[in-house]
């Protein structure tokens, strides 16, 4: 499923990994089944069923909260938030992005802070609210300078460009593109560098 998902295949990656969900569920293995919970859902939601997506997601946090663990619920918490922020529903979106970060926080978790950071920058920008979404980029990307999760810090830099841009700040939009762009030339994406 995830070598479809990968190849932009999503509907074959909906079949597989509804097919892996069926075997985990016959060998009651929770955890793996709350894995492909998330993964339907991010399948899903990259084809653009939101409803269908929430579903998933909304199952896999069930299992995560009996299993107690705290990085998955995280991480499927940020997940629903960029559905909602996907449904232009920033409200609801804010508030997942903001229970996950609290968790991740406690976690100490350094890269998913940097993740929830970059989405909360992301939905203030497009509510045209510069001034918070620069200062979660900012944050953010002090944080990831003291790491090494160069693909992390890259995207932080493109979306703080894209604030300014937005905000027709073209020559601060232009020197973080320029050091999105170095990144990414560091860790060969040709994807992204493109």
């Amino acid at each position: 499923g995830t070598d479809f998902w990968r190849k932009n295949d999503y509907e074959q990656a909906i079949h597989y990994y509804t097919l892996s969900l069926q075997i985990y569920e016959q060998q009651g293995d929770k955890d793996e089944k709350a894995s492909v919970l998330n993964n339907l859902g991010i399948a899903s939601q990259s084809i653009g069923d939101y409803n269908t997506s929430l579903e998933y997601y909304y199952r896999a946090l069930g299992s995560w909260y009996q299993a107690n663990d705290k990085s998955e619920i995280a991480t499927t918490l940020n997940h629903i938030g960029n559905v909602f922020l996907n449904r232009n529903n920033p409200d609801s979106a804010e508030i997942y992005y903001k229970k996950s970060l609290i968790i991740r926080e406690s976690l100490d978790d350094t890269l998913g802070i940097a993740v929830n950071l970059n989405n909360l920058a992301t939905l203030y920008k497009n509510q045209n609210n510069f001034a918070k979404a620069v200062s979660f980029l900012t944050q953010s990307i002090a944080m990831l300078k003291e790491t090494n999760y160069k693909e992390q810090l890259a995207s932080n830099y493109n979306n703080l460009g894209g604030v300014y841009w937005q905000n027709k700040e073209y020559k601060n939009a232009l020197e973080n593109y320029m050091l999105a762009l170095e990144l990414r030339e560091q860790t060969d994406d040709k994807k992204m560098i493109a």
